[in-house]
């Protein structure tokens, strides 16, 4: 009994996971289409509805000159992120 308990739970946390996956995948491929830059997961979070970014202020730089167009592109398809930091 206590196994189909434990698959519940496991089954909870894969689905927020690949949520999560899916949500870095769009923002991955909005910020290649605006900056022609090749991001990975692990260069940004996503921290209270605003996008951290983790890389070069090179990088940074572009992201923030496509900053407005990027957030339009991200709530169009409906992430709602408010900023990007």
């Amino acid at each position: 009994m206590d196994y189909f308990k434990i698959t519940d739970l496991l089954s909870k946390f894969s689905k927020i996971i690949s949520d999560s996956d899916s949500k870095k995948e769009i923002i991955i491929s909005v910020l290649l289409k605006h900056t022609k830059k090749n991001i990975s997961k692990e260069n940004f979070k996503i921290d209270k509805n605003i996008l951290v970014i983790n890389m070069s202020p090179l990088v940074k730089n572009e992201i923030f000159m496509h900053k407005l167009d990027i957030l339009k592109d991200l709530e169009s398809v409906g992430m709602n992120i408010k900023d990007i930091r």
